[in-house]
């Protein structure tokens, strides 16, 4: 199970809203409103963890 970056709520890869792919790393977001912060200020929200959790960063193809 992944994690949304940007409020933390568990991700199935499967459900998510969307995914987005930054810096060679996949993300998966729940709604639009997580969207809408995460493309505001990506690097804040991979700072949470300092970018080293699983739990927010999945890598992998589609």
């Amino acid at each position: 199970m992944d994690r949304d970056p940007v409020c933390g709520r568990k991700m199935n890869r499967n459900k998510a809203y969307i995914t987005i792919d930054y810096k060679s790393e996949r993300y998966y977001l729940c709604c639009p409103l997580c969207q809408a912060e995460f493309e505001k200020d990506r690097e804040k929200y991979l700072g949470k963890d300092g970018g080293n959790s699983r739990g927010s960063r999945a890598r992998g193809g589609r």
